[in-house]
């Protein structure tokens, strides 16, 4: 299977007046709605010190596709500790305590903030390829994209105005 990040066709797509290539940050380029993956694995190793081998420590790794993406798999891990908890379980293999986890999630990012991380690990190539469609992704824009909440969205007639183009 595939997975390609869609974040750079959000960023092309979205109506927030960002400038191409390389140019210093702006505030307002975070008014916009945006997608991306990561990987987020936890490996169990055993503790060596414990004779009995009952011990484990266990190792993270988290790997973005894209920017969003890694800061949407930490978004997770800190703000999602049930969710990773019930995977643990969905993980474990009879007569070991932890299972070892290896998660796909998709971050969605809205108006300067994540808005939302779920898990898409069993999620098929047609799911993915229609993520990184312009139309579908334009249709997300105009559909998800909530008004800035520190002051007037002047971006949704843009958005409006990229449907009629």
């Amino acid at each position: 299977m595939t997975v390609s990040s869609p974040l750079h066709q959000y960023l092309e797509i979205n109506p927030n007046g960002r400038p191409g290539g390389r140019s210093p940050w702006n505030p307002q380029y975070g008014r916009i709605y945006a997608k991306d993956y990561a990987v987020i694995s936890r490996f169990a190793v055993d503790d060596t010190r414990d004779p009995l081998g009952a011990d484990k420590f266990y190792h993270y790794f988290i790997a973005g596709i894209r920017g969003l993406g890694t800061w949407g798999a930490g978004w997770f891990i800190d703000r999602c500790p049930d969710a990773l908890a019930a995977l643990d379980t969905k993980a474990m293999v009879p007569g070991e305590p932890h299972g070892d986890i290896q998660i796909l999630v998709e971050v969605v990012f809205d108006n300067y903030r994540i808005i939302d991380v779920k898990d898409v690990s069993d999620e098929d190539q047609v799911y993915f390829d229609k993520q990184i469609n312009p139309p579908y992704i334009l249709d997300q824009i105009k559909k998800h994209h909530q008004p800035d909440t520190f002051g007037e969205d002047s971006d949704s007639e843009d958005v409006a105005g990229l449907a009629e183009a």
